[in-house]
């Protein structure tokens, strides 16, 4: 019993999380949304559809943080700089994607910029190890 509720609610903040993400997408698509938000939305669109993550999933417990934290917190405060009208509009079609099962977009340039920050962490990871 008490085990089904913690499935529950880790599958509601999943779909949450998956509606949050379709709704910045589509709010960043509008060409009234404000420019601010266009350059915040930007990036965390880019992480969010990222086909792959800054921590990889097969890492035990960590490897889900970013999907159950750090995501959830740049998905809040990107939608906060959405006008509500916007916002509402977005929403819907957020979840009108999601009822026709279709598949999330993915973003290239989130894969560069997660592979940009890899082998910048590697390089200096090396360089530090192999201090002369």
């Amino acid at each position: 019993m008490y085990q089904s509720k913690i499935v529950e609610k880790i599958k509601f903040k999943i779909n949450s999380i998956k509606v949050d993400s379709l709704t910045l997408w589509f709010a960043f698509q509008k060409k009234e949304a404000p420019l601010h938000f266009k350059l915040i939305g930007f990036l965390i669109l880019a992480y969010a559809f990222s086909p792959i993550d800054l921590i990889p999933d097969f890492i035990p417990i960590i490897g889900f943080l970013d999907e159950l934290i750090l995501l959830p917190i740049l998905l809040f405060f990107a939608i906060k700089l959405i006008p509500q009208k916007i916002y509402l509009e977005a929403k819907l079609l957020a979840e009108n994607w999601i009822i026709e099962n279709r598949k999330k977009p993915k973003s290239k340039l989130g894969l560069f910029l997660i592979l940009l920050i890899w082998i910048a962490l590697t390089y200096f990871v090396i360089k530090f190890l192999f201090k002369s």
